[in-house]
């Protein structure tokens, strides 16, 4: 028994480390700006999880099939609804955007707190197909189409007022 209990705990913890999310650094400001399709700053007033997929791909360069089903895997996602105090880049005519990230900062995600407020960089699910030039079907419909995504990666952050600052130094032509 005690060999099993040492095997179970070694298994976990080389888990845990598979599925570590791993950035390296993050792009400067003027590149993140560029590089993202969304740039605000806002409040949450709500988060809940929903229920989607992750696609491993599998497309190679002499096939053209879609990810076989037995290469994805049931997850959870944080959809956290924020009320948009000032829009740098993106197209919502809305006051409020919703936003998805990983469930949790493990797999990448932010962990997104109701009341907060926070600068946020992300990207359509198809952008990110269109920059990957994969396909990528996170969310059942019609929730999928059109959805916001962020992550770790990014830079978006809760330490708002710097990234402001560094935002608009970054926008505000030179003299």
């Amino acid at each position: 028994m005690p060999k099993f209990t040492v095997l179970i705990s070694i298994l976990l913890v080389l888990n845990h480390q598979v599925l570590a999310c791993s950035c390296g650094t993050k792009d400067k400001v003027k590149e993140a700006i560029e590089q993202a399709e969304y740039v605000f700053y806002g409040k949450v007033i709500d988060t809940s999880f929903v229920r989607g997929n992750h696609w491993f791909e599998t497309i190679s360069s002499d096939s053209s099939e879609f990810p076989q089903d037995e290469m994805a895997f049931e997850s959870e996602f944080l959809k956290t609804t924020f009320v948009i105090i000032h829009s740098f880049k993106g197209k919502s005519t809305l006051d409020t955007i919703s936003i998805y990230t990983d469930e949790s900062e493990r797999s990448c995600g932010v962990a997104f707190q109701p009341g907060e407020i926070y600068v946020v960089y992300g990207e359509s699910r198809e952008y990110i197909e269109e920059r990957n030039n994969h396909s990528w079907h996170p969310l059942k419909e019609p929730e999928e189409m059109g959805s916001i995504w962020t992550h770790l990666c990014t830079r978006t952050t809760k330490a708002v007022k710097t990234e402001l600052a560094q935002i608009e130094e970054s926008i505000t032509p030179a003299k």
